[in-house]
């Protein structure tokens, strides 16, 4: 019972976080250097400091992207395709379903391995509102 109520009680403060937004308009890809493409989607702020953004990352086949830093922390999902992440010099083998963290204001670098297929990835990013 107290699982459930405390599970009611974050889905609404987040639900209630989420009800003020401002949206930023989606644009299409754009490259962002040597093989790497990125569409920002419409970003939300919330009310409680706290933004987030949505972008789709498209590394080309058989490419070694140049350095991307993203404006604040992001959860990396990979959509489709297989390579590889670059982090801090860390290197992390990426493939489906796949997801990382990346800290803000980190330099990351993507690798695919496919000679067809791009490296699909969905960033989620989370920024300071600087409220």
């Amino acid at each position: 019972m107290a699982v459930r109520f405390g599970l009611v009680v974050l889905a609404t403060i987040f639900g209630l976080a989420l009800t003020s937004t401002k949206v930023v308009s989606a644009q299409e890809y754009l490259p962002a250097g040597e093989g790497i493409f990125i569409r920002q989607n419409p970003t939300i702020e919330t009310k409680i400091d706290v933004s987030m953004a949505f972008w789709n990352v498209i590394v080309a086949p058989n490419m070694k992207s140049a350095p991307v830093v993203f404006p604040g922390a992001a959860m990396l999902e990979v959509r489709a395709g297989e390579g590889s992440v670059n982090i801090t010099g860390q290197r992390r083998r990426l493939s489906y379903g796949d997801v990382v963290a990346v800290d803000a204001k980190t330099e990351v670098r993507f690798d695919t391995v496919d000679l067809e297929r791009p490296l699909r990835i969905v960033a989620t990013i989370f920024m300071s509102s600087g409220r």
